[in-house]
């Protein structure tokens, strides 16, 4: 006998993963079940990392087109802060001009 395959839910943050894995446990308890196999609640980067290691490790995917390094959130972060201050940098003439004009109209 050939179980069906759970459905996997992808979600944009841990909190909402978290939150839909309990809601779906509670429809179970509320429908008297007493066992039952939960499905994968994943968030997109955990979902991606899954579907990599995957493809690697069963050789679908050569490893070889992957990067050697990932980021990590720390790194992730400074990653996004060093970005933001290049693009303020560049920018703050036109932003410092936009405000010399708006603040100079009578």
């Amino acid at each position: 006998m050939q179980s069906a395959q759970l459905p996997t839910y992808i979600c944009a943050t841990a909190r909402l993963a978290r939150s839909l894995e309990a809601a779906l446990n509670q429809a179970q308890l509320a429908a008297k079940q007493t066992q039952w196999q939960s499905p994968k609640v994943l968030t997109l980067q955990q979902w991606l990392q899954e579907t990599t290691n995957f493809a690697m490790l069963s050789g679908e995917v050569a490893t070889a087109l992957f990067p050697t390094n990932t980021l990590n959130h720390f790194t992730e972060k400074l990653l996004w802060q060093e970005a933001i201050e290049q693009c303020l940098d560049k920018h703050e003439l036109k932003i410092c001009l936009m405000c010399r004009i708006s603040h100079n109209r009578p």
